[in-house]
């Protein structure tokens, strides 16, 4: 909480973590990650990290994107077995 608590409140904080993981052998193709968030939760601008690197907010070449509270990751063909990580930082109105 903004008080430093642990209660979910407004103005809280929220992290993401998403972890996709592929397991077996062969390709996925086109993988792809969309994540639209919850009424009453707010992306917090230029808080988008995949896989340990800070992405930008834009649909643009580095594959992933937040807009309209969606978080997408675009991954292409990716060869299991993988592990990809998707963080992002959200408010809680």
């Amino acid at each position: 909480d903004p008080q430093g608590g642990t209660r979910v409140m407004a103005g809280s904080v929220l992290t993401y973590r998403i972890v996709l993981t592929l397991t077996g052998i062969g390709v996925a193709n086109a993988v792809a990650v969309v994540d639209p968030l919850p009424a009453g939760i707010a992306y917090v601008a230029g808080s988008l990290v995949v896989d340990g690197t800070r992405r930008t907010d834009a649909p643009d070449a580095d594959g992933a994107a937040a807009a309209t509270n969606t978080v997408t990751a675009d991954f292409g063909d990716v060869t299991a077995p993988a592990q990809r990580v998707i963080e992002f930082q959200a408010t809680v109105n």
